[in-house]
């Protein structure tokens, strides 16, 4: 204990910012070992979270709110905590979602409607806790979910946020009052109900007070067929959700995707002023050609005017189990302070 104090609390913020490069398990670790340790780490414990069930972001909240309520209560100064890279996984087995049955009796469906209904309720009301509190400081966000567990929207603002990446869909965050559901999912509790979020804006309230005024990097996933449809309808409403976007990525991107970002690239007036390059990444070979096509069209573009638009190369393997789960993931994982990437 005598080393602890004997050493200068400016050298321990050093250590500690070279040390807090995982999920927060050295944080909470330094956090237990003294009361010197557990106020000092407080900036560097929750710089990169990952989470996956509502339970624990419950946790995680209360954990966060206890922590500030620390840092604040020592005054002189004391830095706040902060989260910088968040990840949020919500998959079958990982999460506590109830899946949406499939070849289920009409009884069981009912029964699943009921219960994620419940848990659409309980989730908008404590990831909007955990986004007003993190927000002021998140630059990178990554999202990944199921077709099979569809997320309610959240209403939530990130104003210094800057690369956001979607597996399988964004309507955790941008809907429009009057969109159409899905056509096979119109009882889907997610669509209809927006919980205590309220209705979203329409386009014109998004463009207004955007909620990504900062975002530079928007990687979007593809996932299953359904979901490349609502790219078509949200795609063009990113210009005024995220009005400083430079690179737009779209990976597994499908007919839907390139008709989507075609539509938004020839659109006048221009839609995303900011935007200077899309790389667009094929999900099966026969669309190679198709691709080429809006390369040579936009490619080597004068960037003061309109973006260039960016073939990439399929990823071998791109279709096995899990292969984009995996790949977002260890991205994030790469994005940490700290690491290589």
């Amino acid at each position: 204990m005598d080393i602890i104090n004997l050493v200068p609390v400016d050298v321990w913020r050093v250590i500690f910012d070279f040390a807090c490069t995982d999920t927060g398990h050295t944080g909470t670790s330094l956090s237990k070992t003294c009361k010197v340790f557990r106020v000092v780490v407080i900036p560097y414990r929750f710089r990169a979270v990952s989470l996956s069930k509502v339970d624990t972001i419950n946790n995680f909240v209360q954990c966060f709110e206890q922590a500030h309520a620390i840092a604040v209560a020592r005054g002189g100064g004391a830095e706040l905590p902060r989260v910088q890279h968040l990840l949020l996984r919500f998959l079958p087995g990982l999460s506590d979602a109830p899946v949406q049955p499939h070849g289920a009796s009409e009884e069981e469906v009912n029964v699943w409607r009921v219960a994620k209904s419940l848990w659409n309720e309980r989730f908008v009301e404590i990831v909007t806790r955990l986004f007003a509190l993190i927000a002021p400081r998140l630059e990178v966000l990554t999202v990944v979910q199921c077709h099979n567990i569809p997320l309610p929207f959240v209403r939530c603002s990130f104003p210094t946020l800057r690369d956001l990446t979607l597996f399988n869909d964004d309507r955790l965050f941008l809907r429009l009052p009057t969109e159409p559901t899905y056509p096979d999912d119109d009882t889907l509790p997610s669509n209809g109900c927006f919980y205590s979020s309220g209705i979203p804006p329409d386009l014109e309230g998004w463009a207004a007070a955007p909620p990504f005024p900062a975002l530079k990097r928007l990687h979007i996933i593809c996932g299953s067929y359904r979901k490349h449809l609502c790219w078509m309808k949200t795609l063009p409403i990113w210009a005024a959700t995220a009005p400083r976007l430079v690179h737009l990525r779209i990976s597994q991107a499908t007919e839907h995707a390139l008709a989507a970002v075609e539509a938004v690239l020839s659109a006048r007036p221009r839609k995303f002023r900011a935007l200077r390059t899309v790389a667009l990444q094929a999900e099966s070979g026969w669309l190679s050609g198709k691709f080429a096509h809006l390369a040579a069209l936009y490619g080597g573009a004068d960037s003061a005017h309109r973006p260039e638009v960016i073939i990439m190369g399929r990823v071998p393997f791109a279709h096995a189990e899990g292969y984009w789960k995996r790949r977002v993931i260890l991205d994030w994982y790469e994005s940490l302070p700290g690491r290589d990437g």
